[in-house]
């Protein structure tokens, strides 16, 4: 899964936000504290997994602080045959909305929406690897195993380049040896 753009409004602290990603490689996101950088992994995993009518405790959090609105998420993705942008809103005037511009247009609202977008990422993603992937900060720290190649494989993708092959599984006990020589 590629994400494209992100747009968050009235989402915590922020405002109003749009943070568009390259086309190819892998981004870090960097800048000062109380920026709302957590807020972009966040915001993916709530728009991927919460409906717009959810009212659980991680939902209510997101509302903004010092202003009666609700809390929205839109991203454009890629994944896939896959493209398409999709919204919700919560806790104030729920909305959800999802327009699939490939491989066929088509535009969904609601539950439906929700459960079509459910439908594609079961369809065209590695959920065990976008887990591994999905590290927020504050929270659990469930590091991947790396005793499959999957996720190194998937970061050599992500970067452009080419699958590492068998030295990607010397990686790791590489720098397991290295920490152990010092601690």
């Amino acid at each position: 899964m590629r994400l494209h753009t992100i747009t968050l409004k009235n989402y915590r602290g922020v405002e109003d936000c749009t943070v568009e990603f390259p086309e190819i490689g892998v981004t870090v996101v960097e800048g000062n504290n109380e920026v709302g950088k957590t807020c972009i992994p966040e915001a993916v995993n709530m728009i991927l997994s919460e409906m717009d009518s959810s009212g659980k405790r991680s939902v209510k959090a997101i509302r903004p602080v010092h202003r009666d609105e609700g809390p929205e998420v839109e991203i454009e993705v890629s994944t896939g045959d896959y493209r398409f942008t999709y919204f919700k809103r919560w806790l104030k005037n729920s909305q959800t909305t999802l327009d699939i511009i490939a491989p066929h247009r088509d535009q969904l609202a609601g539950r439906e929406a929700h459960e079509r977008v459910e439908g594609i990422l079961q369809e065209t993603l590695d959920q065990d690897l976008w887990k591994a992937l999905s590290i927020e900060q504050s929270g659990n720290l469930n590091l991947p195993k790396f005793e499959g190649q999957s996720l190194g494989q998937a970061l050599d993708l992500a970067a452009g380049g080419d699958i590492a092959g068998a030295s990607e599984d010397n990686l790791w006990e590489r720098i397991r040896t290295e920490r152990e020589r010092y601690w």
